[in-house]
């Protein structure tokens, strides 16, 4: 679930991270873009994963807001 998709995300991110340095190191621009990508992937994975989270806590207090306001939820909880 959640914790494997943030994990996959930081492992692309570090991953890349790396190809982009060693792609500099040995002067290899073709390396460092894929470092590049990968990176951006990772980022990408983990900023999606977070915006989708959100959207579900969002929902749900939407959800609970309607019930009280139809009276059909218990307050406290």
């Amino acid at each position: 679930g959640e914790f494997i998709e943030k994990t996959k995300g930081l492992g692309n991110e570090i991953a890349g991270k790396a190809k982009t340095e060693l792609g500099r190191a040995t002067d290899n621009p073709k390396l460092a873009a894929e470092g590049d990508v990968q990176q951006a992937k990772g980022q990408m994975a983990m900023q999606l994963k977070q915006m989708e989270l959100q959207a579900q806590s969002q929902q749900a207090m939407r959800d609970h807001a309607v019930k009280i306001l139809l009276g059909g939820a218990d307050t406290a909880g």
